[in-house]
């Protein structure tokens, strides 16, 4: 959310037109909701989600439902699948 915020102070108007955007944990919660935020003010988003994670949780195919969203209504939105936190290495 600070990142967003940093991008936005420094853009005209508020507009993130054309900035590119990647949110962690952006398949649900406030990070999904920054997500559509910055596409709803022109951004490029890219989420970043783990589905394994999101299954558990109950919410399966939270990030591509999203990312359905954002694209619908105009927005360039992508979704990487990857556990940022797993060990394997």
């Amino acid at each position: 959310m600070h990142v967003v915020g940093q991008v936005t102070a420094q853009t005209e108007g508020g507009s993130l037109e054309g900035a590119r955007v990647l949110v962690t944990g952006g398949s649900r919660g406030i990070a999904a909701a920054i997500a559509l935020r910055a596409a709803a003010s022109g951004a490029h988003v890219a989420i970043n989600h783990c589905s394994e994670a999101d299954t558990l949780a109950g919410h399966s195919g939270a990030g591509e439902r999203l990312i359905g969203t954002m694209n619908e209504f105009g927005g360039r939105a992508v979704s990487i699948d990857m556990n940022l936190l797993g060990t394997d290495a």
